[in-house]
């Protein structure tokens, strides 16, 4: 029998008090075990598993969004997912040695709430790439969403299947025909697009776009071409802004109302070329670009000189809300313990909002190796990686990422919206590519993307992957010293990491993601194990630690989060109205119940959180981190909000 206790009615659970008394709890079949995460808890559960095993779970994030992580038995990372904030979170391995595996489950970013994990189920490993794909996919079926997998290799498709359905209403299924919205995988079209009108001489990837939009706002410093490409600019991201300024993501939401937001802006991230952000902002701008030197609209341009001739009968720039979509695959998302649907609205291109199937996109990836059209030096030129102005080359492109996988180059991109989750991965030393693409937010569309190029391509594959994450440090540090380190750490926008000490080691956990180990090559400077990176921790004169400095495709500066315990009439300073000329809307602060609120018009009331002295953060994606300005007299005059992708943004006290 499993081991359960009744804790509330309708739910099995096992006392949570197990999960503090000791350090992790042994699951055996048939267990259901509910447990509510507290703010930087980590709860460790056992599996005991054969060598040999393929083995297929879930973590079902209730009311909490989770991170979870999965260590073989010698205590080697085998896997993090973290697909989805809410619903079920997948947990897909092959074992390759008999005994404990361990899964721990952290709520992302602190979050808490509850969850529950149930044992998973094992079966052998498929004996075909067909049947390992098949495995994958055995949870996608007639009463869920899924999605399609497929396989190209040598400009043919060698693979394609579809699981689950398309519509749940009208109880269509998936296919290899099913047209599905590509999120940010659109982003390399129109960086080829870009490649062609420059290949024919209407344009210079470094041309400044003011050349072609003069109505963007001079910033003193040229933006080219490339650096939008390379999300380099500097600019803020549409999404970002369309939300602070009290858009939701489910208006209707057109390319002009994008347009007018950035004509507004008067601020940059950071000086063009200093940083890698991702910023969607660029690509919305490039169709404009494409527009302006072709004196077409840019889905006609892209229907005649790509799409057309590469055969691709069924893709789409989806650019009219109202257009018409045959046999297309609708969006969902698990929300309150059931499927709803996940409403995209979307009027605007450039960025996202590519609509094709799988069979088109094998047309598509053909073209990598045969240049039919563009010619191969197109794609030559799309693998250009950016360079920072400090010289450090990012792994992005001209809208793709390139990077290595086991020992082979790769091309690829992902992409997220809504509930659509794709991704296309390209190994050109292989000609061949994988096709992923889901209508469901949980899909874990980059991971699969990865075990299917393992199911396929294994023996082709010249390396194993990154080193596993198992390493004492390089430098030995008592622990007493490395106690020092652990804290939160925040940067200027508000992004966060989070350093612990687990025992004569320390771990990272960057921006919410799951903490990484770290080791020591000297007594400040750790490299993050199994990973590209450094962190480097900042000392000062008298052996405190200020700060740390995050090192991968360029540096961001952290200081230690400073404690603050602010009274009551501290927060009355903090109220007011507040205005952004850049996003022309008011947010209202005020104090209830001794706690700081925040009020707009469409996002309604919520609470903004103490981080430390004049700086709160919301549990709102696009409301992060608020910083209040004072004047000379210590009078609030201000506050800047920023989200990851826009940062200091000003809001006006205006009363």
């Amino acid at each position: 029998m499993p081991r359960v206790i009744r804790f509330f009615p309708g739910l099995f659970f096992l006392a949570v008090q197990l999960l503090s008394a000791q350090p992790a709890v042994k699951l055996a079949a048939g267990d259901r075990i509910a447990a509510e995460i507290e703010a930087e808890a980590t709860h460790r559960y056992l599996v005991d598993l054969k060598d040999g095993q393929f083995v297929s779970g879930a973590v079902d994030q209730q009311t909490v969004d989770v991170v979870v992580a999965v260590y073989d038995p010698s205590d080697v990372l085998i896997g993090t997912f973290d697909e989805s904030a809410w619903g079920p979170e997948d947990v897909v391995f092959e074992t390759s040695r008999a005994g404990d595996y361990r899964i721990e489950v952290s709520g992302f970013k602190q979050a808490t709430g509850r969850y529950v994990v149930r044992y998973p189920q094992v079966g052998p490993i498929a004996a075909t790439p067909e049947e390992q794909v098949d495995r994958l996919m055995a949870s996608y079926g007639e009463e869920t969403p899924g999605g399609v997998v497929a396989v190209v290799e040598g400009g043919r498709l060698r693979f394609a299947k579809g699981y689950g359905m398309a519509d749940l209403e009208f109880g269509a299924p998936n296919t290899p025909a099913t047209p599905f919205h590509m999120a940010s995988v659109s982003k390399q079209f129109t960086g080829f697009a870009i490649v062609l009108l420059a290949q024919q001489g209407k344009l210079s990837l470094d041309d400044d776009v003011r050349t072609y939009l003069p109505d963007l706002h001079d910033f003193g410093v040229p933006i080219t071409l490339r650096q939008l490409l390379n999300h380099t600019s500097g600019l803020r991201d549409q999404w970002n802004l369309w939300t602070l300024g009290g858009g939701r993501m489910d208006d209707v939401i057109r390319q002009e109302d994008l347009y007018r937001l950035i004509v507004r802006q008067r601020e940059l991230n950071f000086r063009p070329g200093d940083e890698h952000l991702y910023c969607n902002t660029g690509f919305m701008l490039l169709t404009r670009v494409a527009e302006a030197v072709t004196g077409e609209a840019f889905g006609d341009w892209m229907r005649t000189n790509v799409f057309d001739p590469l055969g691709m009968a069924s893709t789409q720039i989806y650019d009219d809300h109202e257009r018409i979509v045959h046999g297309r695959a609708y969006s969902y998302h698990y929300a309150n313990g059931g499927l709803k649907k996940s409403v995209l609205s979307y009027a605007n291109a450039g960025a996202t909002s590519l609509f094709t199937t799988a069979e088109d996109l094998a047309r598509w990836i053909r073209n990598f190796h045969t240049g039919e059209v563009g010619g191969l030096q197109a794609f030559a030129t799309m693998q250009e990686r950016g360079v920072l102005n400090s010289g450090d080359t990012l792994d992005y492109a001209l809208g793709i990422v390139v990077d290595r996988y086991k020992g082979l180059r790769r091309l690829q991109h992902g992409g997220a919206d809504a509930g659509y989750r794709t991704m296309l991965t390209y190994f050109p030393d292989l000609d061949a590519g994988v096709i992923v693409l889901g209508n469901l937010a949980s899909f874990r569309a980059g991971s699969l993307a990865d075990q299917v190029a393992d199911a396929f391509f294994a023996d082709r594959f010249t390396a194993d992957g990154p080193p596993a994450p198992t390493s004492p440090s390089a430098v030995a540090l008592p622990p007493e010293r490395l106690a020092r380190y652990a804290g939160t750490y925040m940067n200027a926008a508000g992004g966060t990491v989070i350093v612990g000490q687990d025992g004569d080691r320390l771990t990272a956990g960057i921006d919410g993601a799951f903490p990484i180990a770290l080791a020591a090559r000297s007594a400040s400077d750790f490299d993050a194990v199994g990973r590209e990176g450094r962190i480097v921790f900042q000392i000062a004169p008298d052996g405190g630690v200020t700060g740390l400095t995050v090192r991968r495709q360029g540096a961001t500066d952290y200081h230690r989060q400073r404690p603050w315990e602010p009274a009551a009439d501290d927060l009355q300073a903090f109220a007011g109205r507040y205005y952004s000329p850049e996003l022309e809307t008011f947010y209202t602060v005020g104090v209830s119940d001794g706690k700081l609120m925040a009020q707009h018009i469409r996002h309604g009331e919520f609470p903004l959180t103490v981080r430390e002295q004049d700086v709160f953060s919301s549990t709102l994606w696009f409301f992060g981190v608020a910083a209040f300005e004072r004047d000379s007299a210590g009078v609030v005059t201000g506050m800047r909000v920023s989200n990851g992708r826009v940062r200091h943004l000003l809001f006006e006290k205006i009363d």
